[in-house]
Parts: C-alpha cells; structure tokens; sequence
C-alpha cells in the first residue's frame, strides 16, 4: 500500500531528528553503494588535533556485516527513538496509553534493541489499567527480551522501521 509521505511540522522538537535521521539512512545506503569515499571530513577535537577515520574499512565493514536494509537502518532508529523520547518527555502524560507506548518503545531502544520489562517493587510496567498501546499494537508483559527491530533467536522484530516514522507523527500530533 503506497501512501504520501510524511510531513513533521518544522517547529516542533522532532523536525532536526527527522533530518538527521534521513542523513543518516542516506549516508549509509551511499555507503553500502561506494567503494571509495571521495570526500574526508576532517572531524576536529578540543586540543585542536584532527581526528581521522578509516572510512574504507567503514564501507568494507557496512558491506560484510550489515547486509540488510533492517539491520542497518537499526542504529538510526534507536538513536531517533531515544532522542525524540528525550525532547518531548516533558509532554508525557503517563494517562495516555500511545505515550507509555512511546516510553517502552523508546526503553527497548536504549537497552539493545530488546524490551527489558521487569516487574521491581511488586510494580508492574505494564499492567491492565494501565496498557501500552499504539494504533494495533500492543506492549504486553510476556515480551521481555522480545526485539524491537531486528529478528533475533527466531522472533519477529515487533516495530518495523516505518513504524517509527509514524509513531513520532502520532506523538508529535499530540503537542
């Protein structure tokens, strides 16, 4: 199903992560297409020293490991996830099920790539009063360790990388 793509609003908070993500995801699908990398860019550090990458080994390594569009869209998607979670936590209401959603989703992101939904105090994460729920999807309990983006020990990835993009909407639609 093909649909229109999807337009962040400039002045909320998630427009400058959506740009960087789509740099990212361009710069690693032209990565994975070079063999050479005809433009250094010098990265300088505070002593004034320049830093150097072997990006030949970056695209060798890209190549070799990261075969598949998933795999290499997963260190963006986190960092996108985790970020966006970061700049508009202060809009949180822990009433609303797509944000607890949105946090558990942004948790599974910054521990791995796996939900790590542990009940500490006799508190439960995720309970019946209180579900994670974004359109169809669900955060359920059961799901510890499960992966978020990338399959792992024969279980499906939960999110795939569009889902992303349009849970961010949502939130960002909701501020």
């Amino acid at each position: 199903m093909q649909s229109s793509p999807l337009q962040f609003d400039r002045t909320k908070p998630f427009y400058p992560l959506i740009q960087s993500f789509y740099a990212s995801v361009y710069g690693i699908l032209e990565l994975t297409k070079q063999s050479t990398v005809d433009v250094m860019v010098p990265l300088k550090s505070s002593d004034a020293s320049t830093i150097s990458i072997d990006w030949e080994s970056v695209i060798s390594d890209y190549k070799k490991l990261n075969s598949s569009l998933p795999s290499l869209l997963e260190t963006p998607l986190r960092t996108l996830l985790i970020s966006a979670y970061e700049v508009s936590v202060q809009h949180y209401d822990p009433n609303e099920s797509v944000w607890r959603f949105f946090k558990h989703a942004r948790n599974a992101a910054a521990h791995d790539g796996f939900f790590y939904l542990i009940i500490r105090n006799g508190i439960s994460p995720i309970s019946g009063s209180k579900p994670a729920i974004w359109r169809t999807k669900e955060i359920q309990m059961f799901m510890n360790g499960d992966p978020l983006f990338i399959e792992a020990d024969g279980k499906k990835p939960f999110l795939e990388p569009g889902d992303v993009l349009q849970l961010l909407k949502d939130i960002e639609n909701k501020f």
